[in-house]
């Protein structure tokens, strides 16, 4: 009897932990889905060689898509 609970609670949190690892992959794949057009702009900076110009090509990218700059010196209040 004990070993038929003990299996099914072996089988219970094996499912429990497969349906966590489902559940942040999905999670993972969606936000990666949204930054594909961010990344691939970043990505054509990368062949810039002049820093001030690779830099100005990141704010350009992140401005483009609505995202946050850090590449900006932001004030400490």
């Amino acid at each position: 009897m004990r070993a038929m609970i003990k299996s099914c609670l072996l089988v219970a949190s094996a499912g429990l932990l497969i349906v966590s690892w489902h559940a942040g992959t999905a999670a993972s794949d969606k936000e990666e889905l949204n930054n594909v057009p961010l990344q691939q702009c970043k990505t054509q900076c990368l062949s810039i060689k002049d820093p001030a110009a690779y830099e100005s090509c990141m704010i350009d990218c992140e401005k483009l898509y609505n995202q946050p700059s850090s590449y900006l010196p932001k004030k400490k209040n």
